[in-house]
């Protein structure tokens, strides 16, 4: 298929020519022809080659990171772009790997899709313009670092807080992650992206009283793909007090409930209570107590 491209061009170069009543000369060279030298008394033409897309969008859209490592999460690589008069055809190198060809049109554009699939990876990919005779021109030769990225990386893990109520409307999610390929951790409700420094991740929110929201993180790599969701549900008790009595009668102090950890953080008011939950606990002298939280309306 590459001979059949060069034949065709230079068939179709050598008749305009002799249309033209041109003398032709004959350029040959073992080594690749480098662009504006003169070979047999000939001046080689000075070519130009742009590549200017990948993966069929434009430059302006490549994901690319600070060292211009452009990034993709498709193992069939796609370029395109266009090439000056001269050129006949593009050879595409993967890896230092001749992996194709593609004619240039008359249009002075050229499309090339590879026809098997690249590894995940890191890879310079070099597009090199030839001549009709076959040989490749020196200094006109396109290069980029890709990187071919197809796993989605790992669901993020919540560390804090591990209370799911709280009575501050400051509230800060914190995480790792384990996929080294993540790039950025993003929050769906609201939508916003936690600040990251691998493998840590934390996001800041502000509640208003009586929410419950349910805050799901996720990770993504810069190629672009996503990992499933973590979640946690958070409520806000603006003001709440912990009751409680002893289910032996005994009298309950507020010394008791605290020495077991309970209801320190919550603000006791006067107002009407409605029972938010129950939960049975032992207080620090062994007895059961059976404690509620009550949220105050206002």
């Amino acid at each position: 298929m590459k001979a059949e491209y060069y034949k065709n061009f230079a068939l179709i170069l050598l008749g305009g020519l002799m249309a033209a009543g041109c003398n032709l000369v004959n350029i040959t060279a073992s080594n690749p022809i480098s662009t504006g030298v003169t070979v047999n008394g000939v001046s080689a033409p000075a070519v130009s080659l742009v590549v200017n897309t990948f993966q069929n969008l434009p430059q302006s859209q490549w994901i690319t990171d600070s060292s211009n490592v452009a990034y993709t999460s498709t193992s069939t690589l796609m370029f395109g772009g266009t090439c000056s008069r001269g050129i006949a055809a593009v050879d595409i190198y993967i890896g230092g790997t001749l992996a194709g060809t593609s004619p240039c049109g008359f249009s002075g554009t050229f499309s090339w899709t590879n026809t098997s699939t690249t590894g995940d990876g890191t890879y310079t990919v070099r597009v090199t313009p030839v001549a009709g005779d076959q040989k490749e021109y020196t200094g006109a030769d396109w290069s980029q670092s890709i990187t071919v990225d197809t796993v989605a990386p790992a669901a993020p893990i919540i560390t804090s807080p591990t209370a799911t109520v709280t009575n501050s409307s400051a509230v800060t999610i914190a995480g790792t992650v384990s996929s080294t390929n993540t790039f950025k951790i993003v929050s769906s409700v609201p939508p916003t992206s936690a600040s990251f420094s691998y493998p840590g991740f934390s996001d800041n929110f502000t509640m208003t009283p009586e929410e419950t929201t349910t805050f799901t993180f996720y990770a993504q790599s810069r190629a672009g793909l996503t990992s499933p969701g973590t979640s946690i549900t958070i409520c806000y008790l603006a003001s709440a007090v912990l009751s409680a009595f002893d289910t032996t009668g005994a009298a309950i102090t507020t010394s008791v409930l605290d020495s077991n950890g309970s209801g320190k953080m919550f603000s006791s008011i006067s107002s009407t209570p409605y029972l938010m939950s129950t939960e049975p606990m032992i207080s620090s002298d062994s007895h059961l107590l059976i404690t509620g939280f009550y949220n105050y309306v206002y």
